[in-house]
């Protein structure tokens, strides 16, 4: 899918959520954390390490995805303790090492990311909404992105494959 493509999709999505009042959008979040437990859970533990549009951005973010995949006509799964726990380790290694090396560039930062097109287009569209709190300041902004990183991928390990894709990617 190319990024305008990606981009249309995610301000379909958005204004989708956006278009709930309030109560509506709690019974969203209710039922979205029966279908994906861990991973709110872990957004949830986060909630003191972030500011709180950038939290509730997190929030938003993770409902896209998942909405995103579903709307391409794919199926997602529950997103697994031990699935979300590997790729959390991985990426606090790769954003780490980024880190110390100071490369903040957005280039680097897709690049490295095991969904870059996926990533590239989710700081793209929200870079232009600014109501959507995503960081200025660069390491911010790289925990931040880490975090998006880690939801993408975890995400997308957890896309239930038709059997002759699970055939394919088996072999």
């Amino acid at each position: 899918m190319q990024n305008n493509n990606r981009i249309s999709l995610l301000q379909r999505v958005l204004g989708d959520l956006e278009k709930l009042n309030d109560a509506d959008y709690q019974k969203y979040i209710s039922d979205f954390l029966e279908e994906q437990p861990f991973l709110l859970g872990l957004l949830y533990n986060l909630d003191e390490d972030f500011p709180e549009n950038e939290h509730d951005y997190l929030v938003k973010a993770t409902v896209m995805i998942t909405l995103g995949f579903k709307a391409m006509q794919m199926q997602v799964g529950m997103v697994q303790s031990d699935v979300l726990s590997q790729v959390l380790e991985e990426k606090i290694a790769l954003y780490d090492n980024l880190a110390s090396q100071g490369d903040f560039d957005f280039k680097t930062l897709t690049t490295a990311s095991d969904n870059p097109d996926t990533l590239a287009s989710f700081i793209s569209f929200f870079d232009q909404v600014d109501n959507l709190g995503m960081p200025k300041d660069p390491i911010r902004r790289l925990n931040f992105i880490m975090m998006l990183d880690v939801i993408i991928s975890a995400t997308e390990l957890s896309l239930v494959l038709p059997e002759n894709d699970k055939e394919k990617r088996d072999a």
